[in-house]
């Protein structure tokens, strides 16, 4: 249910009954020399656009854009400022709420620390001064790994590594380009800002995409589909 497939004749019935609504949230972000610069978001349409099928709750565009630091060095990485994506998601929400919905499913599919708890402020903020208002925020990466914990071992795969991979095998292969694969550490100091990330992080990947598989796709994905399904389906009525 893709809110720019249906008319405004499709949100007013909808409204009459329901007043949950799907927000996806990814980034354009250096993913190796392997994964499109679109990953994070290409996943979380993908992955959320099941959830909103299954749960007839409707599902906006993904904000394609976010914060992403450590990857500023690496060409193509699209970085915004914190109160860029603050500023953009709560004017979004403000036009939702003005309309009727009440219940808002923040879902990224970025991992990084400052989107997500930039989302967290956007929900934080915009409660204390609408008492009807719910927010949820979800992260599907951390979802995907932990439903990948089943089959890999996810402690060390942070970015660009057998989760990721594994995942746009099944839903792009012909993104992904198998023969630039390679290990990767990210060795960007924990406490230093450093100017040049890409001389901490030349792979720009932090796992092992060498372990990753179209099956192991599959079940990540699905299983991932199916945890936030629950979720959604619980918190929406």
């Amino acid at each position: 249910m893709k809110i720019e497939e249906l008319t405004t004749t499709d949100i007013q019935e909808y409204l009459e009954t329901q007043d949950a609504v799907l927000i996806p949230v990814g980034s354009i972000e250096q993913h190796g020399a392997h994964l499109p610069l679109g990953t994070d978001t290409l996943l979380v349409n993908y992955i959320v656009s099941q959830v909103s099928d299954l749960t007839h709750v409707p599902m906006l565009p993904v904000i394609s854009y976010g914060p992403c630091f450590n990857s500023t060095s690496h060409k193509g990485t699209i970085s915004i400022p914190t109160r860029v994506l603050y500023d953009l998601v709560q004017a979004v929400v403000s036009s939702l709420y003005s309309q009727g919905f009440r219940k808002f499913f923040l879902i990224s599919g970025h991992a990084d620390e400052s989107q997500l708890f930039t989302l967290r402020e956007v929900a934080e903020d915009f409660m204390k001064s609408r008492d009807d208002a719910f927010f949820h925020l979800l992260c599907s990466y951390h979802v995907n790994l932990e439903a990948a914990g089943e089959w890999l071992d996810t402690t060390q795969d942070f970015h660009a590594g057998a989760v990721e991979t594994s995942l746009m095998l099944y839903l792009r292969p012909d993104l992904v380009k198998g023969s630039k694969y390679t290990l990767g550490i990210n060795e960007i100091p924990e406490y230093e800002i450093v100017r040049d990330k890409k001389k901490y992080w030349p792979s720009g990947v932090d796992g092992n995409p060498l372990a990753a598989s179209e099956d192991f796709g599959h079940r990540i994905f699905e299983k991932t589909v199916e945890n936030i399904r629950k979720y959604v389906s619980v918190h929406s009525k």
